[in-house]
């Protein structure tokens, strides 16, 4: 037998018991389709609220049917956040900024609302030009999570015409590293 009450967060679905303890078949019935749908022993949340199932058995050997409402609780889906990213809020044309690939497990799709300006190669964002980028991740939602959507804009500064890039030799495991060297450094 199942034990209740009965939760199911968002549009999960929950298997019940098909035969009774004493043998019989058990089915089930949605009174509330709007609440939760059943094929066979399969019950599934469709919206928040309580879902009214209708539960019968077949007459017994005493002669008696057997007949029982059981009410589901359908929990709202839960919600995602970024809270833990941090972009920047201005950088120099060229650079290129990573994005988290997920949020609380479930995989963003990140796209770039001025492609003019900025464009994503996978979880990169690289600045083309110099304005205001405008970004977006995004995840449709499933059963258990809400869709979600947060945008971001970003300074995207052009380059300092003074600024030479150069590499040069570390003399510690002898790595090639970026150097950012101010002309006006050398007066």
């Amino acid at each position: 037998t199942a034990s209740f009450p009965i939760e199911i967060l968002g549009l999960s679905t929950v298997t019940f018991p098909l035969k009774t303890n004493l043998g019989g078949a058990l089915s089930y019935t949605s009174l509330t389709t709007d609440v939760c749908t059943v094929a066979g022993n399969l019950v599934t949340g469709v919206a928040e609220g309580s879902c009214v199932l209708e539960v019968t058995a077949p007459e017994t050997a005493t002669g008696t049917n057997y007949f029982n409402e059981l009410t589901v609780t359908v929990l709202p889906r839960q919600a995602l956040n970024l809270d833990f990213f941090f972009p920047p809020t201005s950088i120099i044309d060229g650079e290129i900024i990573n994005v988290p690939d997920a949020t609380y497990g479930k995989k963003l799709t990140w796209t770039s609302d001025t492609p003019e300006l900025c464009t994503f190669n996978g979880f990169k964002l690289t600045a083309n030009n110099p304005g205001e980028c405008a970004y977006t991740g995004e995840f449709a939602g499933d059963t258990e999570y809400e869709p979600f959507s947060a945008s971001y804009i970003v300074t995207v500064d052009p380059k300092d015409p003074q600024t030479l890039t150069a590499n040069f030799t570390s003399m510690v495991g002898m790595n090639t590293q970026p150097l950012m060297v101010n002309y006006r450094d050398w007066e």
